[in-house]
């Protein structure tokens, strides 16, 4: 077994999930709060507070239900040779760091918190331990993906890395 260089537990990894929820739901309550509370204004403002509490309600739950049966799942193990680098940054704010990687003849992005991408180098070998998130075509349509990742199967939540013989990967 190789050394491992990165770790991380679910809370780590699906943190940022969980505040969106929190997030999604507090807004819905709140834009629902209001249209109940504010009787005095025109229906039209009420009903349009109420379809953004309905609206955010619906994107909490659908992050949710998405989360909670990605966290169920068993994680996911593979062995995967690293041949770029690469770190995403679609609007100079959140940056996104991604290995990309081949697993038998296919190619894989593992997208992974930046003291993983710092420790990892190019043309090694390693174990990775995922839960998986084809959210692919959801990301690119919010324009967070290069266009170079078309197409291509991604791992999200990776809670852990480990160094492999490069034996394993050829």
């Amino acid at each position: 077994m190789g050394t491992v260089i990165y770790s991380a537990t679910a809370f780590e990894v699906y943190f940022w999930d969980l505040a969106g929820i929190l997030l999604s739901f507090t807004l819905a309550s709140i834009l629902l709060l209001l249209a109940i509370v504010l009787r005095r204004e025109r229906i039209r403002w009420r009903i349009l507070l109420a379809a953004g509490a309905a609206f955010m309600a619906v994107m909490g739950y659908e992050v949710l239900t998405g989360s909670l049966a990605e966290m169920r799942a068993e994680p996911r193990t593979t062995t995967a040779l690293v041949e770029r680098l690469d770190t995403v940054d679609p609007d100079d704010y959140c940056t996104a760091y991604a290995l990309e990687g081949t697993v038998r003849q296919e190619a894989v992005i593992f997208f992974v918190a930046e003291r993983a991408f710092d420790q990892v180098s190019i043309g090694s070998c390693y174990t990775f331990t995922y839960h998986t998130l084809e959210t692919i075509p959801y990301l690119e349509a919010l324009g967070m993906l290069n266009w170079q990742y078309a197409g291509m199967r991604s791992a999200c939540h990776v809670t852990r890395i480990v160094v492999a013989d490069d034996s394993a990967c050829r």
